[in-house]
Formats: structure tokens, sequence, C-alpha cells
């Protein structure tokens, strides 16, 4: 269907399409063959020229995008020696820059392609965006699964971007929602070059682990790479827990949450209570 599109001139829709693909790929891999999800695929470490179907799709979205989005790479030493990731960076195509970057953290079983709606409605403000895949997210899943020091990459992140003259490196601000808003407190606790941080349906802490349903468990046992599920439960609980560092959050802070989420919304107050120093 893409390519058809594509044929017929039909950019937009098919770039739209694209960026859906590598998503899908991701998810079919967990949901529908379970049993090969850790092992098979390797990650593309830049996207200028993917070959699997999921970078493929992405690569191929990238030129058409409005406005266009330019892959980069980067490299974090972390679970398995130096691992290199690919990120996304579009800028806005209107106004000159620098421009106020966001960096985008998605959630659990996330894929950077997931936040193409989102970079659009803050490109069109004249903010720029980087997305990437984290430990267990993406490209990345299958070399590095879910890590509790998420801030590492996101810190390497801000170091690629702070260098770039379209990119003003005084106004960096951390995004993220769901797991990721739960990244997004921990990078902006520990990096300090993030002017700002929105934590969107985040957490300090996963003590209601136990409330979780079914399927979100079998997310957190896949992504943790876990054999049983009480060894998911011992390294979720263990690694998502940032609350002995909410003391060293001192950006405003905006914390967005939904009464039924599954995160109860107690997470909230416990932020408040721990992140003293955060405006």
């Amino acid at each position: 269907m893409v390519r058809a599109l594509d044929a017929d001139g039909c950019q937009l829709r098919a770039t739209r399409r694209d960026s859906r693909v590598p998503w899908a790929h991701h998810q079919r891999r967990r949901v529908f063959r379970p049993g090969l999800a850790r092992c098979a695929v390797r990650p593309v470490p830049v996207v200028r020229r993917p070959t699997s179907s999921r970078t493929g799709a992405q690569g191929r979205a990238l030129p058409p995008r409005s406005p266009a989005a330019e892959p980069a790479g980067g490299s974090v030493r972390g679970h398995r020696g130096r691992c290199h990731r690919p990120w996304l960076r579009p800028n806005p195509s209107t106004g000159e820059g620098p421009f106020p970057t966001a960096v985008l953290l998605g959630g659990l079983e996330s894929t950077k392609e997931e936040s193409y709606q989102f970079e659009q409605q803050l490109l069109a403000r004249g903010i720029a965006t980087v997305t990437f895949d984290g430990p267990g997210q993406g490209e990345m899943f299958p070399e590095v699964p879910l890590r509790g020091d998420y801030e590492r990459y996101t810190s390497a992140v801000v170091d690629y971007a702070e260098k770039l003259p379209e990119i003003d490196s005084s106004r960096i601000a951390v995004v993220g929602r769901s797991l990721g808003g739960h990244y997004a407190l921990r990078s902006a606790a520990l990096d300090d070059r993030f002017i700002a941080c929105i934590s969107w349906g985040g957490f300090a802490d996963m003590d209601s682990y136990d409330e979780e349903t079914p399927m979100t468990k079998e997310s957190w046992k896949y992504v943790t790479a876990s054999s049983t599920d009480e060894e998911s439960r011992e390294r979720v609980m263990t690694l998502m827990d940032v609350r002995s560092e909410l003391h060293k959050l001192r950006v405003p802070t905006y914390i967005q949450h939904g009464m039924h989420d599954e995160v109860p919304v107690s997470e909230v107050e416990v932020v408040k209570q721990l992140a003293v120093d955060a405006p």
C-alpha cells in the first residue's frame, strides 16, 4: 500500500503509513511470535541505509516528512559494550533557529516512530524534537533490555543535540509519556542541562506492580527479558524507582495524569512530596 501511494504521488500519506510500520513490526514480534522476540533482529546502527523492514520503512519516511527528519547516530557504553543508537531530529520548517528543543521519551514497549503525531504538534509551534529508542524499546531492545539508568542514554542525546547550530542548547526540555514519564523525571533530576520536565502519565516507583493488568505484566516481562513472572517483578520494582533522586529535580516540572490510568494517580503526590525543589 505504501509503495502504491508513493507511486501515485501521495508522498505525505505514504510517509504517514511508513512511520507506522516500525511500531507495527515491533508489536508483531512480541504479540504473535514471543518465542522469537528476543533473538532475531539486529538493529541497524544508522538509518541512512536501512536493511530491515522496520528501519527501511522509517528510512523511506524521512525525506518527505514535513518538516524533514534527519537521522543521526550516537553511542552509549552500556549493557553490552558500546551500543550505537540512531535517533531522529526534525526541525521546524518555519522560522530561524536556533530552536528550543524537546527530547521525547516513549513508554513501555514503545518505538521512537510512535512520536510522529506529537512531533508535528511541537514542530508547528517552533519547537525542534529529538526522538530515540532507549533500553527495552524499538531498535535497541534486541541488544539492551530495560535498564534503570535510562538517563545515561538521554544525556547522550543531549551531548549530540547541544552541539548543533540549529539547536538552542540553553532551551532543551525532556518530555516523557507513561514509562517515559518516569524516565523524564529521572533524566531531568540527573542532568542539569534540561530546563524543563514534563511527565505525562509517569510515576516515581512501581510499588503498585501487583495491581498492573496481566497484559502489562507480560509487557514488563518481555522488556526486562525475564524468564519468570517473579524475576520480572523483582527487576521492575528495583529498576523503576527514582524516589532517591527526586530531591535533585530543580527545574520547572509539569505532571499530567489520568484518574483512570493504570498507574495510580497517587504517584503524583509522591513526586510532589519528594521533588521539593522543583518549581
